[in-house]
C-alpha cells in the first residue's frame, strides 16, 4: 500500500535534487 507512495515520494525527491 505505501509501496508506491514511497515510490513517488522518493522520485519526487531525487527530480528536486536534479534540479
Amino acid at each position: 500500500m505505501f509501496k508506491p507512495l514511497t515510490s513517488r515520494l522518493l522520485e519526487l525527491f531525487f527530480i528536486s535534487s536534479k534540479f
